[in-house]
């Protein structure tokens, strides 16, 4: 090979590294949730829950045959200002650099007013202790039969803290191991209690009958990733560039048999 193709060898090899590193885990961009085959893998974080997800075949943003996913649910106030939430462990586990934020189709069936965040989390493999957490700042208010709407949740470093002092958001983002999203009744979650909070008053039965219930019925649909502008810039450079190298190849084959 000449030195020229050495130069364009190595030139193509950095732009691809680079793209790789900035795309790195991201084959989800793309990827778009539409639960026409079933719950996607998408679960209730409590295992004991009975009120597991369900996909209604119809009504969802596109109408009659349209499949979405319905989360119901029925609990106390408290409960539902704690926050109920999805969690999915599988497609959405993944590495979230180069990833603006994520776009979701929702609907909230139910009489009142709630709240939506994402939880991104990065547990350790043998035991599942959290290692990093991230949350998002800025929920987003689902209106009480306002109908489907197509939210975007940002991922920009304005819209995420660290939750419960565990870890970094960069390091939640970096190998999320568990995409959370979270329906609760306020625009601010409170931290989940631990067991070691002993401070907790239980109260008594005739106390509890007073709580009302409240009734969770939010549909999603079209759940996706938007990538950075950056992202999106870096690799159509390189598959301009891939589809110059090529043609140089091309063209300098043909000559050297015309020789």
């Amino acid at each position: 090979m000449t030195r020229p193709g050495y130069l364009k060898l190595s030139l193509i090899v950095l732009i691809i590294s680079t793209t790789a590193t900035s795309v790195r885990a991201s084959a989800f961009i793309g990827h778009v949730d539409t639960f026409s085959t079933g719950v996607a893998d998408w679960h209730a974080t409590d295992p004991k829950s009975t009120y597991q997800p369900v996909v209604s075949a119809s009504g969802g943003p596109s109408g009659p045959g349209d499949h979405y996913l319905l989360l119901k649910d029925s609990f106390t106030s408290d409960d539902l200002a704690s926050g109920v939430s999805l969690a999915n462990n599988k497609q959405w586990a993944a590495s979230y650099p180069g990833v603006s934020g994520m776009f979701v189709s929702v609907s909230n069936f139910g009489l009142a007013d709630v709240y939506l965040n994402l939880l991104f989390e990065t547990e350790e493999a043998k035991t599942g202790a959290v290692l990093n957490a991230a949350i998002t700042k800025n929920a987003v208010l689902l209106k009480a039969g306002a109908g489907w709407q197509k939210v975007f949740i940002s991922l920009g470093a304005s819209n995420l803290t660290a939750w419960d002092s565990l870890g970094t958001v960069a390091g939640a983002l970096k190998k999320t191991t568990s995409l959370q999203i979270i329906v609760s009744s306020g625009p601010t979650v409170p931290l989940p209690k631990h067991p070691k909070d002993t401070n907790e008053v239980t109260p008594k039965a005739s106390e509890e009958r007073l709580i009302p219930l409240s009734y969770l019925n939010v549909g999603f649909d079209d759940i996706q990733a938007a990538p950075e502008p950056s992202t999106v810039s870096l690799m159509a450079i390189t598959g301009v560039f891939l589809l110059l190298f090529r043609k140089s190849i091309i063209g300098s084959s043909r000559r050297d048999r015309a020789r």
